[in-house]
This record gives structure tokens, C-alpha cells and sequence, in this order.
């Protein structure tokens, strides 16, 4: 297959096989064939360049935040008996994966590789837009030394990358410091096995005979056990509101995407301060996978989280009501603008949900509706709420410190115990 130079110089021999026919100047018939025998050069040294590449890619990681850079590595062999020509390799990425911060695609160029040879490549993928993609195939081009022709390649091998929302960084007032539980999770919850050696009881038929306390039953005269308890942490419950009719704006500057990003940096947050977290959303409650982590699994809903059609929040608040009692985060936007905030149904269920939470906050994200954004907000903090607005383009740690400014978590939490 011709390149466009090659159909160029294809051209150009015609154009002087004719001009020297016309004019009658031999030097252009000269001209002529010389440019065919490049054109016939290149198709038969291509024809007869090994196209027997292996290639292997290896991602170095399938999740990445956004901006962040995840080295690519293609291992190219070259299995055939003859040596490949010059290569021109293409790894195949969507328009939201950017190479080392370029616009197009990862290109590198290898200078042919002899029978039995390897050439390792690198690239740099760079996610600017949450969300999960895939990387490949990887396509091969093999060009003579003047660009004339050339052959392709696809290969079917591909990798995906899961771009995880933004997260800022938040600060530790109100929440520094919470090891020690805040729900049912916190309680002093008795197992027959675990890390922490708790008390002594009576054996009962299935426990374990290597916790037979000797001593104890020699003391007693009947079988003693000892029994331990588990490891307690605080646990906590992010309720993102993805209702579409609710958010406005689009892309990066919407309300849903700066609820993403906010729900996604209060999880990145409640993780380091050893939190127990679990994210509540329109499609459903967190799962958590075999072999992930917590965080993990809810970073990748909200990647791949798109806004619910469904119009009703109740589904979702009652699986937040059943989950816990530790600390509740929602991310919300105020209901709609028909009707009256104190009295509206979703609101009351807001409230239902989190009576059973000992620590409730709120972050209200704003567009264009700042006084209905701010009355919402106040509304929830008569009900106990710690609450603040959230507006799309300012930090969120300003709205984060604010809703807990006066509620001081860890003060709650001992006042509970």
C-alpha cells in the first residue's frame, strides 16, 4: 500500500513521463523512471519484510486519578527469519487518554528490528476525564526507508483503565483523630476468634479446642474458653444524589460532576482518618468485590457513575437509613424549585435517614440557585445537620470546614460511648 508520499511520487513520474513524451526532453524520461523504481523499491521491500512482530503490553496500573500518568510498556519481538523494515507503532487510546499530554495518539517510531530481536517502548497515559477506558489495540506499520509504502498490522490485545474522579485535599478539623467507632460496627463486637483477648465463658460444642484455657478449667472443673473480639473502626456512609433532573451545567463545570469530585475527595478523606466507608448512590449501594478494597470500589462507581433517571430519592435514602449509624456525608443538590423546602417529602426523608447517624453532614452543591443552595442548607441544620454549600469552582475544603465548624465529631463520639 502506496503512502501519500508514494502516491505523490507516483504522480510525479507520470507527470514527467508525459512532459518528456511532449516536450521531448530525455532527462525528464530519466526522471521519471527513477521515481517508478523508488515506487517499485519500496513496494517490494516492504512485501518482503518480516511481518512476524509480537508485541505484549504491560499497564502498570489499572487506576489512576485524573492528570495522573500510568506508564505503558509494548514489548516488541520480531519472530519472522527476515528483518523488519522501519516500524512505525501506534497504541490506541480514547480521545480522554491523553499521551505524555500530547493530542494525538502514542506514536513511536523503530528503526527495524533483525530476526530473533526485542525493542521495548514506553508511554505515558494521562486520564483527563473520569471514567473507564480502554487501551489498544496496538497497531504496527511497516514503512520502507523513504516513506513510500507501507503495511499494517492490528493487534487484538487491549488493557482498560479505570480514571478515578478528582479529589482535593481536605482538612482534618472535626474528624482528626476518630479510631475508636462511631456505630454499631464500634461496639465492643464478641467473635470466637480474632485479635484482642476479651474474657473467659463456657465451652460450647464447635468452639475452637486450641482456646481452651487449661488453667481456668483445671480452676473451675469445666471446659473454659477464651474469647476474643475483633478489631473495631469508625464507620461512615457518603450519599451522592445523582438524580440528572436535579444538577445543571455540563461537563466539568456541572453541578454532577462537582458532586462526583466532592463525594470522591470526602472518601479519599474518611479512608485516612481509618474510617469504615461505604458509598450510597441512585444505582444502588456500594458492593464490595472479592480482592478490592473499599475505596477502591467505590472510586470506581463513581467513575463510571452516570445521572439517574429516576426522579425519586427514596429507594436510596432508605438503603442509607439501614446501613449504619455511624457518620452520614451527603452530597446534594436542593429539590425542585415547585415546591416548598420545609415541607417538601424528600427533604423530610433526608431527615428520617439520618436519625440514626450520631454524626450528619451535608454539602449542598451550588450553580445559579444560591438562596434556595443556602436555605437548604439551613433547613438541614435545624434538623442537626452540619451543613455548608458547596459552589462549582471554589475549593471544597472551604465548604468542608465550614459545615464542621461547631461539630466536632470526636467530641460526639465520647460523649456516646
Amino acid at each position: 500500500m502506496l503512502t501519500a508520499r508514494g502516491v505523490a511520487l507516483t504522480g510525479l513520474a507520470v507527470v514527467a513521463w508525459m512532459l518528456g513524451r511532449f516536450l521531448g526532453v530525455d532527462e525528464l524520461y530519466v526522471v521519471s523512471g527513477t521515481a517508478a523504481a523508488l515506487v517499485v523499491l519500496a513496494i517490494v521491500s516492504t512485501r518482503m519484510s518480516s511481518t512476524r512482530i509480537a508485541v505484549r503490553r504491560r499497564t502498570a496500573a489499572r487506576y489512576a486519578h485524573q492528570g495522573e500518568r500510568i506508564p505503558i510498556e509494548l514489548a516488541l519481538r520480531n519472530d519472522g527469519r527476515l528483518p523488519a523494515s522501519l516500524l512505525l507503532v501506534e497504541d490506541r487510546r480514547p480521545p480522554a487518554i491523553v499521551a505524555d499530554g500530547a493530542d494525538e495518539g502514542a506514536r513511536v517510531v523503530v528503526q527495524g528490528l533483525r530476526p530473533h530481536q526485542m525493542a521495548n517502548l514506553e508511554w505515558h497515559a494521562v486520564g483527563n476525564r473520569r471514567g473507564r477506558y480502554t487501551v489498544g489495540p496496538v497497531r504496527i506499520r511497516l514503512r520502507d526507508p523513504f516513506g513510500l509504502a507501507e503495511r499494517s498490522r492490528r493487534y487484538r490485545g487491549t488493557d482498560e483503565i479505570v480514571v478515578f474522579p478528582a479529589i482535593e485535599q481536605l482538612s482534618t478539623v472535626g474528624t482528626h483523630g476518630i479510631r475508636h467507632g462511631m456505630d454499631s460496627s464500634a461496639s465492643r463486637r464478641v467473635f470466637h476468634r480474632g485479635d484482642e483477648f476479651h474474657t473467659m465463658r463456657t465451652y460450647v460444642v464447635g468452639d475452637d479446642l486450641r482456646h481452651v484455657h487449661w488453667p481456668s478449667t483445671a480452676h473451675r472443673g469445666t471446659l473454659m474458653v477464651r474469647q476474643h473480639e475483633l478489631p473495631w473502626q469508625a464507620g461512615a456512609v457518603v450519599y451522592v444524589d445523582a438524580r440528572a433532573h436535579l444538577h445543571r451545567g455540563t461537563g466539568r463545570a456541572s453541578t454532577f460532576e462537582r458532586a462526583i469530585s466532592a463525594a470522591a475527595s470526602v472518601l479519599a478523606h474518611l479512608q485516612q482518618q481509618r474510617y469504615d466507608v461505604r458509598l450510597v448512590t441512585d444505582d444502588g449501594p456500594g458492593a464490595q468485590p472479592d480482592g478490592g478494597s473499599q475505596l477502591e470500589t467505590a472510586m470506581t462507581r463513581l467513575a463510571e457513575l452516570r445521572p439517574a433517571t429516576d426522579h425519586s430519592p427514596l429507594p436510596a435514602l432508605r438503603t442509607v437509613e439501614q446501613t449504619g449509624n455511624g457518620v452520614l456525608v451527603a452530597v446534594l443538590r436542593p429539590p425542585p424549585d415547585d415546591l416548598d423546602l420545609a415541607e417538601h417529602i424528600e427533604v423530610r426523608a433526608l431527615q428520617q435517614a439520618g436519625h440514626s447517624y450520631t454524626g450528619r453532614i451535608a454539602l449542598v452543591i451550588g450553580h445559579d440557585d444560591d438562596v434556595r443552595c443556602a436555605t437548604f442548607a439551613r433547613l438541614l441544620g435545624l434538623g442537626g445537620w452540619h451543613s455548608a454549600v458547596a459552589q462549582v469552582g471554589t475549593p471544597l475544603d472551604d465548604a468542608w470546614k465550614r459545615a464542621l465548624v461547631g461539630a466536632d465529631i470526636a467530641r460526639t463520639v465520647g460523649a456516646s460511648r
